[in-house]
């Protein structure tokens, strides 16, 4: 990583905690029995991603759970590749600024919408994805990572060479299990 990258990124990510600090959130804990609206985000930069986590949505459907979805595309030309569908949005780093934050309306919408359970199904650490997370209103937050406390509220530790699938079977075992507390 050059230097200038590695400052842009600093700088993303200190205006970031900023910014989580000042955001207000209602946390609540919800499990796919009692949510009724889950917003996922996921890395499509290769199309085997994209297919799990639509089906993964296609599950949460039958459950009766609305779901919408964020694609993260590295490159914009590579949207085109991808079948439109409805509740799955891309975006990609031509709809950032120079320290990473999203100016795109389809992502704030996502950000602003107070989701019952926002899943962060993304198997690497990218900034323009931690800004989604981090000031985005929904109720509670899953992710993976030990690193990541201040961005979810439920994490999944889950090595690096595991595939996105076994995570998602990891999240689909927790949010089975755990109940809500009275």
């Amino acid at each position: 990583m050059s230097f200038i990258t590695n400052l842009k990124q600093k700088i993303g990510y200190y205006i970031l905690r900023k910014g989580i600090k000042k955001s207000k959130r209602n946390k609540a804990f919800f499990n796919f029995d009692s949510a009724k609206a889950i917003g996922i985000i996921f890395d499509a930069s290769h199309q085997d991603s994209y297919l799990i986590a639509k089906s993964f949505m296609a599950d949460l459907n039958l459950k009766n759970i609305k779901v919408d979805a964020l694609g993260y595309v590295k490159t914009k030309e590579a949207i085109s590749y991808f079948p439109h569908h409805e509740g799955i949005f891309f975006f990609s780093i031509k709809e950032t600024n120079w320290y990473g934050k999203l100016n795109y309306s389809e992502v704030d919408e996502f950000a602003k919408k107070s989701y019952d359970i926002l899943i962060d199904l993304s198997m690497s650490d990218l900034l323009q994805i931690k800004f989604i997370i981090g000031l985005s209103a929904a109720k509670l937050k899953i992710g993976r990572g030990i690193d990541n406390q201040e961005f979810y509220d439920i994490i999944i530790n889950i090595d690096q060479n595991k595939s996105l699938k076994e995570f998602i079977d990891l999240i689909n075992h927790y949010m089975s299990v755990l109940k809500n507390p009275k």
